[in-house]
């Protein structure tokens, strides 16, 4: 393999990895058909409502006697559901912990503020907003004075508010966790009692909510924990009338996350993401995705549809789940945070949807998630139904995560060969945080990461130098040999083995050492993209956010607002000088110097502190190049002498 065939490979191969990391991150399944329902409370088609999904186990209740009905009419549907709209929206509940601060609106017993005490609320930076004012479209023109609003207040009160994920541009029971009960009853028309106004989160904390009305009580029991983000749901159905509480074909009742996951920011990091985890797998869609499905013009146009599931006044319908598998959590995310349900109870329909601040139009619209938990058409006597979930709202940090269910570790935007190079991600974020906590600048962190793995790979990459080397330096040998046998195939194959027996030269030792670094280049990757940690982290000058591109400044053009990213620029200037001091030849020459150009679009929207990794390791390469250069200058062999023509003997008169 002659030394062209081998850059290429290796540019090829580290292309492949960040073009396939970048944009193959979520596990995108292809816009499936929706499957509306054709009769309210109906199971997927095919199956029965009894087959469909187990319901919770119902059992005599004894904490309280059996007394009187009211009326008949109580004994059916949901219409025992007593609902008072808007009469107890400022009666709040809080909740307070070292890590979160719930606030609960007893209209609904259902939170309407979730805030994550330990993230700030980030705001995408000052002159872009402005320029998004003047160019941008009439939705975007309303998102950045509101971001502009709130980073006024912020820098006036010199204090950063918390993450709150719940959306706080939706009415309150509009976004975050509501619960429809049956077709046409939502949770927050409905008054529940508690008996708490403030609680602190020191050890096992719970609250109950309770409405009751003719006989029948409906509780919702949270249980909060110190030490982790999870959230126990108990949700409880006691019939305490004189007669069975018949359900009919409403047996059913749907519990969602709506309004997506956080403050609908112009942040690259704020897009939405929707995740079902069915049958032990996870799907995450992407909020455009979504769109799609729901054939929904997009973030800028106004549209007016109606749900594929009656009873919702947003696009809503069912996961398709054809061959009835569990459904174990949905979920919505950002690229940091995650906001999901979890089912301890079995159900096979999950929901998903998008809703808007309004019934209107969906400009603003974001994803929901729910699952639907099917009940026994009859509820007997005495009887309760209970139904338990695990709500997480936290980062998708791994421990975490780990520490409310095992597999919401995919919701992370993992590669592929997480399983392999996870274990290697996990040691470089624990290096990371180590040199934290000596230097409280993640920049600096970095570059000493960089520092520390380029020496550790020291002789890896000196061999394939020197391997490079020695190939270019019998490059013009091989090009004779090609010309010599340019017609005999086999003759060239052996010519070439033989000439790289003679002088000791493996063909392959300048590509082995990049692919013994390819494991570790998508570690790093993983590690600086996904870490929390570097989420509003700034390093100096311009670099004010490692999360983010660098955006030194914006240039408007037209109706788009174009960063201008230095360290991408950096990147491509520097690899193109490590390549001009290579010798390249040959029909693949061409094609290599174009290299450093193609990389400046892939690495343009890539968080910086990534592309900081890559400037410094390729900076490291080039000053390692020179010193090679200058160190090690002799010739492994003279080139290669034409042979000269003899003249033509003269013939004699």
């Amino acid at each position: 393999m002659d030394n062209e065939k081998r850059l290429f490979l290796a540019f090829a191969l580290s292309m492949l990895v960040i073009l396939t990391f970048s944009w193959n991150s979520a596990k995108n399944a292809p816009p499936p058909k929706v499957q509306p329902e054709t009769q309210q409370g109906s199971a997927p088609s095919g199956q029965s409502i009894a087959s469909a999904s187990p319901t919770a186990t119902v059992f005599p209740t004894t904490d309280a006697p059996v007394r009187q009905a009211q009326s008949p009419q109580a004994a059916n549907g949901w219409g025992w559901v007593e609902t008072a709209p808007g009469s107890a929206e400022n009666d709040e509940v809080v909740v307070d912990s070292e890590r979160y601060q719930i606030r609960f609106s007893k209209q609904g017993g259902a939170p309407v503020s979730w805030k994550l005490l330990s993230y700030p609320q980030l705001f995408a930076k000052e002159q872009f907003l402005k320029l998004e004012q003047e160019y941008g479209s009439p939705a975007e023109k309303e998102i950045a004075q509101l971001e502009l609003d709130l980073l006024e207040q912020s820098e006036q009160t010199k204090e950063q508010q918390p993450v709150d994920a719940i959306n706080p541009l939706f009415d309150e029971g509009r976004a975050g966790m509501a619960i429809r009960w049956g077709q046409n009853i939502f949770d927050r028309d409905i008054v529940y009692t508690c008996d708490a106004d403030a609680v602190t989160v020191s050890g096992e904390t719970e609250i109950v909510f309770r409405s009751e009305h003719q006989n029948v009580v409906l509780e919702k029991r949270y249980r909060f924990y110190p030490d982790n983000y999870k959230v126990d749901l108990e949700i409880r159905l006691i019939n305490r009338m004189d007669q069975p509480l018949a359900f009919q074909e409403q047996a059913f009742y749907d519990i969602n996350w709506q309004g997506g996951f956080g403050f609908t920011s112009l942040r690259t990091d704020a897009a939405n993401n929707a995740h079902v985890q069915m049958g032990g797998s996870v799907t995450t869609t992407l909020h455009p995705d979504l769109e799609k499905r729901f054939q929904v013009a997009g973030f800028n146009t106004p549209v007016f549809l109606d749900s594929q599931l009656a009873g919702y006044r947003y696009p809503t319908s069912l996961v398709p789940n054809v061959d009835g598998e569990q459904v174990g959590w949905v979920g919505v995310s950002q690229k940091y945070f995650l906001a999901a349900i979890i089912t301890h109870t079995p159900t096979v329909t999950a929901i998903q949807g998008l809703i808007s601040p309004t019934d209107d139009e969906l400009r603003f619209n974001k994803p929901m998630m729910g699952v639907r938990m099917r009940m026994d058409p009859l509820l007997p006597v005495g009887a309760s139904h209970v139904d338990r979930f695990t709500l997480y709202v936290g980062p998708k940090d791994v421990k975490d995560l780990a520490m409310a269910d095992s597999t919401l570790e995919d919701a992370r935007q993992y590669f592929m060969f997480n399983s392999f190079t996870g274990p290697i991600a996990a040691w470089m974020l624990w290096l990371l945080q180590a040199f934290y906590s000596l230097v409280p600048n993640y920049g600096v962190c970095i570059i000493l990461l960089t520092l520390l793995i380029k020496l550790m790979m020291f002789p890896v990459m000196q061999k394939q130098m020197h391997s490079m080397r020695k190939m270019q330096a019998l490059q013009p040998h091989i090009n004779q040999l090609k010309e010599q046998y340019k017609d005999e195939p086999q003759k060239l194959q052996k010519e070439q083995m033989d000439l790289f027996r003679k002088h000791k030269v493996n063909p392959l030792g300048g590509c082995l050492p990049i692919l013994i670094t390819i494991p570790i280049f998508v570690a790093l990757y993983s590690t600086f993209s996904l870490s929390v940690e570097l989420r509003g982290a700034p390093f100096f000058g311009w670099i004010t956010d490692l999360s983010q591109p660098d955006a030194a400044f914006y240039v408007p053009l037209a109706s788009y607002i174009i960063d201008i990213n230095i360290l991408p620029i950096a990147y491509t200037l520097l690899m193109f000088i490590s390549m001009s001091m290579q010798k390249m030849e040959g029909p693949n020459a061409a094609a290599m110097k174009i290299m450093p150009f193609v990389f400046v679009f892939i690495f343009w929207q890539i968080a910086s502190g990534v592309i900081l990794y890559f400037v410094i390791s390729m900076l490291i390469d080039v000053i390692q190049r020179i010193i090679i250069e200058k160190t090690h200058n002799e010739e492994l062999l003279p080139p290669p002498q034409k042979e000269k023509k003899r003249p033509a003997a003269r013939k004699k008169a």
